[in-house]
C-alpha cells in the first residue's frame, strides 16, 4: 500500500514537474531568459563531468577519428539536449558535447563512416543552424519558445 501511494505521489510530482517545463517554453520573449536559457551552476559541473566521462570513452584509434568543433545556434539546456540527442545515436559517432555559453559543439566521429556535412544535416533535421548550415523554417518554427534564437538573414 505505501508502494503505491509513493508511486501516485511520484507521478503527480513528475506530471507537475513537466507541465512546468512546458509552460517555460510558452512564456513571453523577456522570461524566456529568467526561464531556461541559463544553466546552473551545477548543472556546468555535471555537465563538464558527463563530457570528461564522455571523452574518456572514445574510442583509442584516433587514425580514424576526427575531432571538429563548430557553431549551433541555440539558447538552453532543452537545446542542448536536443543538438546532442541528434547525434547520439547516429552511426559513427563517439561523442558531441554541446556548450550553451560559447554555442559551439565539439564532436568526435568516425571518418570513414560520416562526413561533416553530414553531421551539420543532423543537427538541422532538429531545428538548429550551424555555421554551415541552415535548419528549414518548418522545422525552426516547431522549437520550443524559450529554444528560438535570433536567426541570420538570409
Amino acid at each position: 500500500m505505501k508502494k503505491n501511494i509513493f508511486l501516485i505521489v511520484f507521478a503527480i510530482a513528475l506530471m507537475g514537474f513537466e507541465a512546468n517545463a512546458q509552460t517555460c517554453c510558452k512564456k513571453s520573449e523577456t522570461t524566456k531568459e529568467a526561464c531556461c536559457s541559463k544553466p546552473s551552476t551545477t548543472s556546468s559541473s555535471t555537465a563538464k563531468l558527463q563530457e570528461q566521462t564522455t571523452t574518456s570513452k572514445m574510442t583509442t584509434n584516433l587514425e580514424h577519428t576526427n575531432q571538429e568543433t563548430f557553431k549551433v545556434y541555440g539558447n538552453c539546456m532543452m537545446c542542448k539536449k536536443r543538438i546532442e540527442g541528434a547525434l547520439s545515436k547516429v552511426k559513427g559517432i563517439h561523442s558531441a558535447v554541446w556548450d550553451t555559453e560559447t554555442k559551439i559543439l565539439t564532436v568526435s566521429f568516425e571518418k570513414e563512416t560520416i562526413s561533416l556535412e553530414q553531421i551539420h544535416k543532423e543537427i538541422t533535421k532538429v531545428g538548429h543552424d550551424t555555421d554551415k548550415d541552415r535548419a528549414e523554417d518548418s522545422v525552426y518554427d516547431k522549437l520550443p519558445g524559450c529554444c528560438k534564437y535570433d536567426r541570420a538573414k538570409i
